[in-house]
């Protein structure tokens, strides 16, 4: 395919259609990231970020090639954007640079001091899931590093792959003995699994996961924030919350998001009362045998986190697939220099300085 050949367009928040053309793509493509769905994008709109979303055709009304979804945060002279992307299905890979242009030109355009890129790129490692190379725009100068926070997204995989053929016993034969050890006390333990879809289900799951985070010391996002979202993702079909329940009660909730063709683990949480129960252990190869049965290509641990939960994970045995480097392009070095140095300041008072940004770009735009 000529990169030449795409047709792009920009989605905007209000086009349902296009954006579930566009989520319906990021399901079905092993390309896909759960990062790029409308209901992730979406989900940071409580904190005042928007979102927008590039989509690529071959031709005026065909199917869709590829794309990039936006987050922006900020306005006026303050405004940046960042983005895991592009998103190319298997086949269009030369069409990365005609909308890595068009993401450089929009954010210009739109203003922002700075565009912070991530990409599902690996030069280590060949899998569908992932790009095999990926090279940039060098007319606007641009450094290796993240910048600003990826809102979720590390640049990483921790990978399950489920590979072809073999059946239950096959997979656990690949995970760690402790890993096996837990599973089989924690299948003497009476737990049953049960995906959950109902709000107040979910609301019920997400408790444990918040309560989690308290305990063990980092914060959550709040139910008011993002159960909304949440709930919408699972009735969509775009992710699975799972409970651990124990006679009844939950111990235990796992939530994983299904693009790309894989189960992508985000967050989860046990009760710290029933640690003989091993809960977690028990959820998350509930969720893996789950994805292996809806003919998912494998299980995505995601981030890594502290030292006990890295190795929590590492005893399922995942093979780590670092990303490239993720890249920033400075389109206003003394507004990027004073965004920096103004940064805490900012944080401290970001509502009465989104009043007057707001205010200010207002007057420009009407002279």
């Amino acid at each position: 395919m000529e990169a030449s050949s795409l047709r792009l367009a920009w989605l905007d928040p209000d086009d349902d259609a296009g954006l579930r053309e566009w989520d319906e793509f990021q399901m079905r493509s092993p390309r896909g990231h759960y990062s790029q769905l409308s209901t992730w994008l979406g989900s940071y709109r409580p904190y005042g970020l928007r979102f927008s979303v590039l989509v690529a055709r071959r031709e005026p009304g065909g199917p869709l090639v590829g794309g990039v979804g936006v987050l922006r945060a900020g306005r006026g002279a303050f405004a940046l954007m960042r983005a895991l992307g592009p998103i190319l299905e298997v086949g269009a890979e030369d069409g990365a640079s005609t909308i890595l242009e068009a993401l450089l030109e929009e954010a210009q355009r739109s203003g922002a001091f700075l565009l912070q890129l991530q990409f599902p790129c690996s030069t280590e490692t060949r899998m569908e899931s992932l790009l095999p190379s990926i090279e940039l725009p060098n007319h606007v100068p641009h450094y290796p590093g993240r910048r600003v926070p990826a809102a979720g997204v590390p640049n990483q995989m921790l990978w399950i792959g489920f590979g072809e053929g073999g059946d239950r016993q096959d997979l656990l034969a690949t995970l760690g003995p402790g890993a096996r050890r837990h599973l089989r006390r924690a299948e003497r333990q009476e737990l049953e699994a049960q995906e959950v879809r109902q709000e107040e289900q979910i609301r019920e799951a997400y408790a444990l996961i918040e309560d989690n985070g308290r305990l063990r010391g980092y914060s959550t996002r709040t139910w008011p924030d993002f159960g909304p979202f949440l709930v919408r993702q699972v009735a969509r079909g775009h992710a699975v919350m799972l409970v651990a329940r124990h006679r009844g009660r939950p111990v235990a909730a796992h939530y994983a998001v299904l693009a790309g063709r894989r189960s992508s683990f985000i967050m989860g949480g046990t009760r710290r009362d029933h640690p003989h129960l091993d809960a977690g252990h028990f959820l998350h190869w509930a969720a893996i045998e789950r994805a292996r049965e809806r003919g998912l290509l494998g299980y995505d641990f995601t981030s890594g986190g502290p030292p006990g939960v890295m190795q929590f994970k590492m005893g399922f045995r995942p093979r780590v697939i670092s990303f490239v480097s993720p890249q920033y392009y400075v389109l206003s070095r003394w507004r990027c220099a004073a965004f920096f140095r103004l940064a805490p300041w900012l944080r401290e008072h970001k509502a009465a300085v989104g009043r007057v940004l707001s205010a200010t770009t207002r007057l420009l735009h009407a002279r």
